[in-house]
């Protein structure tokens, strides 16, 4: 079984309706079934962003959530640049990330060529009140930008940039979670290696707290953490 628990999670009991769970086949092992659940809210977004087919797309943020939507993207016809201030050249090739940029999204920004803009951004990073500034300042005229990465309550935004550009500002938390949930298992049993490649600390939970500050310290080499019970 797996599926999301709101509004907690972390505890012994997690109570769950059954719309936010899918009964998932002897295809995946139990670390790599915790994959599920992060392609899942993946799949739903790009389905709200729609086709991508030879279309520019840039993915801000490289962790476990971005390499996931360039995998999905690249997957669905996107030509996909990955920015992250960690070297992701390593797992470039595996996830379908066609440029990998290694620097700030700011910087990569301010330096793009008009012909070289992508026509989406995905912010997969969040938490951060200037990306949405990054997004619209990359993104070409008549672009879309779709929020991911999980907001701040408030955030200030370049809106006379953003309303000379004609942009499109898209967001939303997942919804149709057994569809997306099975979506999810169905790509991932396709492709193994991902699964492999994705998951790449595993910790008990006698070291809980050496796996928090391994997700909170991004480095080359790490994306998702899992514990083991």
């Amino acid at each position: 079984m797996v599926g999301t628990a709101w509004p907690a999670a972390l505890l012994e009991i997690v109570p769950s309706s059954v719309d936010r769970l899918h009964v998932l086949s002897p295809r995946l092992d139990d670390i790599h079934a915790t994959s599920v659940q992060p392609l899942a809210t993946v799949l739903c977004a790009a389905e709200r962003i729609g086709d991508v087919r030879a279309k520019r797309v840039a993915v801000l943020g490289l962790g476990p959530i971005g390499v996931l939507f360039a995998a999905v993207l690249h997957d669905r016809g996107a030509y996909v640049t990955g920015v992250d201030r960690v070297d992701r050249t390593d797992v470039a090739p595996l996830f379908g990330i066609d440029e990998p940029v290694t620097g700030h999204a700011r910087q990569w920004a301010a330096e793009l060529s008009d012909v070289d803009r992508p026509d989406v951004v995905i912010d997969a990073i969040g938490h951060s009140h200037d990306i949405l500034e990054d997004c619209v300042e990359a993104v070409r005229p008549h672009g879309e930008i779709f929020a991911f990465g999980l907001p701040e309550e408030r955030y200030v935004m370049p809106m006379r940039r953003f309303f000379r550009k004609n942009l499109t500002l898209r967001a939303g938390v997942t919804s149709d979670w057994p569809r997306h949930l099975a979506a999810a298992e169905i790509f991932l049993a396709a492709r193994p290696e991902l699964g492999a490649a994705y998951v790449t600390n595993t910790f008990g939970l006698d070291r809980l707290q050496d796996a928090f500050l391994t997700a909170l310290r991004p480095a080359k080499n790490r994306l998702k953490v899992a514990l083991i019970p």
